[in-house]
């Protein structure tokens, strides 16, 4: 695989303004050494706290591409409220249809999202409860023009314990707008059209502290126009002060009223942790998937050189399994090191 050469740039700029307050500004730049398309984005945004229970964050940001400019704007602000019993937030983002960032992860463009949450949460001083909360919280994705792409809403309650654990359980109706076929895996499409489903779930986590934890998300309901029941359990070990282990193994049913659409799918992921010293570790990470029976394989290490300053080295590999050909799908190493510097 023959990557063109690309000159890359990204500059960062942050300020405290007042108590809990702050001012940035961000530039980003991909440009390649020879012929080819570039891509800039200015960003500027700020995080304010105008009363010790509200906080507001905000930002706006315009990209620069080649043939792109019609609407290649991108602004978002969040409204936080918050005290011992109540807590609400109020969000709002849009994003046009031309906005790109090449040096970032974007999820969609052209959109419009709306959010709004409110929760109640008490402290019943009883058993080994340190709180209990019910909630309501609603996204609703559109177009630009206002058509239906994704809707989610989660009414639920739960409680945190002392020591640290916590089960949540609870509804959620979910809308989704497709204005062309889904494929939800080779072969197999879900058509056009618009699709409201509701799913019951179940997640919880164990008191982490512990040698030994664990952690599962259950969720059953409709999927489409079908069913989906699936669920993730995932477990901690912690045989030595600097050493974590983790197991999480996932499998999804799925059955939908369509050829292919009844299957199962499975995910393995195991990770281990160890700290060499107060500034450097060592992670890793193997990962399987059933539904494509690929492998991907990850190492990190990190080292605090000093504060605020760090170097990493990042490995990647993936890898075809089962017979899956090539063998050698992908393999990555980077370096990458931050300076933090505070003029006098």
């Amino acid at each position: 695989l023959h990557l063109p050469r690309t000159n890359f740039a990204a500059v960062r700029v942050k300020r405290d303004v007042r108590t809990r307050s702050s001012l940035g500004a961000m530039f980003l730049s991909k440009s390649p050494a020879d012929a080819g398309s570039s891509n800039q984005v200015v960003a500027v945004d700020a995080s304010l706290a105008p009363a010790q229970t509200v906080s507001i964050i905000g930002f706006a940001a315009q990209s620069f591409t080649p043939g792109l400019a019609r609407s290649a704007h991108a602004v978002g602000v969040d409204l936080n409220w918050e005290t011992e019993r109540y807590s609400a937030v109020g969000s709002y983002v849009d994003i046009g249809d031309d906005f790109t960032s090449e040096m970032g992860f974007l999820q969609r463009q052209g959109i419009r999202k709306y959010r709004g949450s409110f929760a109640v949460q008490r402290r019943p001083r009883m058993m080994n409860i340190r709180q209990l909360f019910v909630f309501d919280d609603h996204t609703l994705v559109t177009d630009r023009q206002g058509a239906l792409q994704s809707q989610v809403n989660f009414l639920g309650s739960g409680v945190i314990l002392n020591d640290g654990g916590f089960f949540v359980g609870g509804w959620q109706n979910l809308a989704e707008g497709l204005t062309e076929p889904f494929e939800i895996r080779d072969g197999v499409e879900i058509p056009i059209g618009q699709y409201r489903f509701n799913q019951a779930f179940v997640f919880f986590e164990l008191d982490r502290s512990r040698r030994l934890s664990g952690n599962g998300l259950i969720t059953s309901g409709g999927f489409y126009d079908g069913t989906l029941h699936a669920f993730t359990l995932g477990a901690q070990y912690r045989p030595a002060g600097r050493l974590t282990l983790n197991l999480d193994y996932g499998r999804n049913i799925v059955s939908l009223p369509i050829e292919g659409g009844d299957f199962t799918t499975t995910l393995v992921i195991t990770r281990g942790s160890f700290a060499l010293s107060t500034r450097a570790f060592l992670r890793g990470l193997v990962q399987y998937n059933d539904d494509d029976d690929e492998a991907r394989y990850n190492v990190l290490f990190r080292y605090t050189y000093r504060p605020g300053s760090d170097v990493y080295v990042v490995y990647n590999e993936d890898r075809g399994v089962q017979g899956n050909r090539p063998a050698l799908k992908n393999r990555q190493l980077l370096v990458k090191a931050t300076i933090y510097w505070v003029p006098k």
